[in-house]
């Protein structure tokens, strides 16, 4: 039978190693600085792609970056349907995805050169979950049965399968 000095002295011994051991899960600031880390070394080396596809029965040009040093990669992709212009991110570290971002920019010529109105979000993983998100204008976050994580993990695999054909 254990003792009740004992006892206490294993809780001693123990916690620090459970309450300091454990890894702690990133949260959106430490993926931040990774991001910036990720769009400086970019500047370096970084392919530029076009990819000639068609959606709603319209041409669309897409304009591709991708920047992969192995420990860190990166894809962007821009293009305009009609009058709304479209960005996606992706950022990864050692192969998994930890930041998107997408917006989306819709133009009114009717009314000037400078009105438009956006949407936009930011979303951060760990281990291939989403961990956090803020959206900001008016779009499909503001959907009740919108689901970020399922929706951008699926076209993600599909964009690295373009990607693949573009290479």
């Amino acid at each position: 039978m254990i003792s009740y000095i004992q006892k206490n002295l294993l809780i001693l011994f123990f916690t620090p190693i459970f309450c300091f051991g454990q890894e702690k899960e990133p949260d959106s600031s430490s993926i931040g600085k990774i991001v910036r880390k990720i769009d400086s070394l970019s500047r370096v080396s970084n392919k530029s792609f076009v990819n000639g596809i068609v959606i709603d029965r319209k041409k669309v040009k897409e304009n591709w970056q991708h920047f992969d040093n192995k420990m860190y990669s990166r894809i962007i992709i821009n293009y305009i349907i009609d009058s709304t212009d479209y960005t996606e991110e992706y950022y990864f570290k050692e192969g998994q995805l930890i930041y998107e971002y997408e917006g989306e920019l819709w133009h009114f010529p009717s009314l000037g050169p400078n009105e438009y109105q956006g949407w936009s979000g930011s979303f951060y993983f760990s281990k291939g979950k989403l961990i956090d998100h803020v959206t900001l204008g008016h779009g499909k976050s503001e959907l009740d049965d919108w689901d970020p994580e399922k929706e951008i993990l699926q076209r993600l695999k599909k964009r690295k399968a373009e990607l693949q054909t573009l290479k």
